[in-house]
């Protein structure tokens, strides 16, 4: 499930990031003027970054690197992960 979190600082500029690839969706920010614009491009709705080959705003991208076997051992607790063999990216992020 993709999950939108906001940021806001003392000067009111407003970060909301998803879960879905670490994806910065909006940043708002006051001009001098003090007038909020987004400046981030991107998609509206959430479900449109699923189903984008685009990763706007990605910080890591759909494929952020394989890891052997598709699982990891942390602190004696060994998970399974998705393989990601035939992920749709072509380009590195």
């Amino acid at each position: 499930m993709i999950k939108r979190d906001s940021m806001t600082n003392s000067k009111g500029i407003v970060a909301e990031v998803t879960n879905f690839g670490a994806t910065l969706v909006s940043l708002k920010v006051p001009d001098r003027t003090g007038r909020v614009e987004d400046v981030v491009l991107g998609y509206d709705k959430l479900l449109d970054y699923e189903k984008s080959k685009n990763c706007f705003g990605g910080i890591i991208g759909r494929c952020a690197n394989r890891i052997s076997g598709a699982s990891i051992e942390i602190n004696d607790v060994k998970y399974k992960l998705d393989k990601n063999e035939g992920c749709p990216c072509t380009y590195i992020h």
